[in-house]
């Protein structure tokens, strides 16, 4: 069973959506604000190792209440930055390029620190037995520009599973479980980091050069978490009770876009947070509707379209695209008048719909692109 088709209890839900839950993972702090200036490519693959760990110590939680985000409305979109110390900026945007499935585009970009970026999407899939369990999917990658270097650096990013358990019966935690996987191939450098269930929230790992290990790595992820060297040398990558963190700007609700995150589910959030659960599961069901009624817009609006072009007739039909990104678009004799822009509709995206940030570029296999959309801010801020 797939999680995002249930309709949960309202006092289940947390005050937010998953595109600003998303923009917790991706906060600059001080464990990667300087990462573009270290000379030691371990290093630096270290210091980022630390920022991806550190931003997932809210994962862990005791409890069910309150800890599932709105799954977010197709087109929907959530922005923000943080303002470093000497007024540089990081940006961040998330925007629901999918509904059925959910999937979710990303990028954090800070222009002035080596254009560092971190960008992919989210295919987040669920399974239901005695727990919950999520298992993030899809591309996604942490890349920049070295100090006194010109080539780009590049990480690859495996995430872990999360796990809602006590479920049916038991003690109800949610938990990161299984393990993440981090690579550079332009360094060597790699990491397996591997989570222990049970509640505990302790973690072993092990960081590798040329496939050699060098470097354990080992402690609690939402306290403190250490690396050892092979002689035994042990010291702190962090403490979350001392690292750093910049304040976050986000548009006041009265001046955010139709389709920005906070204004879409204020309703709700206002219900949940005066703990009025019965209005909250109200106010949640007509967003609900009212985004049903939207992409049955975009399907008819596409609909009366494709009716209204000629048939492009070709030699022969194209073949079957495979995986999540073919064509939903079945080929009925030699009759085609979908564009490359179309071809995503149905198993990725909803037809009639066009992302405002992203598009697909090129093939249609794993390849939605940032467009380069200017980013506004009600305060006059841009990207």
């Amino acid at each position: 069973m797939e999680l995002w088709r249930l309709s949960v209890p309202a006092f289940t839900l947390q005050p937010v959506s998953l595109l600003e839950k998303m923009s917790h993972y991706c906060a600059p702090n001080a464990l990667m604000e300087n990462a573009y200036k270290i000379q030691d490519p371990k290093e630096r693959f270290v210091s980022i190792l630390g920022w991806i760990m550190f931003n997932w110590r809210s994962i862990p939680r005791v409890g069910l209440e309150s800890s599932k985000p709105y799954n977010p409305a197709l087109g929907e979109v959530f922005k923000c930055y943080w303002t470093h110390d000497n007024g540089d900026k990081t940006v961040f945007l998330a925007e629901q390029i999918s509904h059925h499935p959910p999937v979710t585009a990303f990028r954090t970009h800070s222009k002035d620190r080596g254009d560092f970026k971190y960008e992919g999407w989210v295919y987040p899939i669920t399974t239901i037995s005695y727990y919950v369990k999520n298992l993030n999917t899809g591309p996604a990658t942490i890349s920049f520009v070295p100090e006194g270097s010109d080539e780009r650096e590049s990480y690859q990013l495996i995430q872990p599973p999360i796990a809602a358990n006590g479920m049916m019966y038991g003690n109800k935690f949610i938990e990161i479980y299984d393990k993440m996987e981090l690579k550079c191939e332009k360094t060597g450098y790699s990491a397996v980091i591997n989570f222990i269930a049970g509640g505990e929230n302790k973690l072993t790992g092990v960081i590798y050069k040329d496939g050699g290990a060098i470097l354990d790595v080992h402690g609690v992820i939402n306290k403190k978490v250490g690396i050892t060297d092979m002689r035994s040398h042990t010291r702190i990558l962090y403490d979350t009770l001392a690292v750093k963190r910049f304040p976050k700007y986000i548009n006041p609700l009265t001046q955010q876009d139709e389709r920005e995150s906070r204004l879409i589910w204020h309703k709700v959030t206002v219900a949940l947070k005066e703990k009025n659960f019965d209005d909250a599961q109200l106010e949640k069901h007509l967003v609900e509707e009212s985004e049903r009624a939207l992409r049955k817009k975009y399907t008819e609006q596409h609909n009366a379209a494709r009716a209204a072009e000629p048939p492009k007739v070709v030699e022969k039909a194209p073949p079957a695209k495979s995986g999540w990104f073919g064509s939903a678009l079945s080929y009925v004799g030699l009759k085609d008048n979908s564009s490359a822009e179309e071809k995503h509709t149905g198993n990725f995206g909803h037809a009639g719909f066009t992302p405002k940030y992203y598009a697909i570029e090129g093939d249609l296999e794993n390849n939605w692109k940032f467009t380069g959309t200017e980013i506004k801010f009600a305060d006059g801020t841009s990207f």
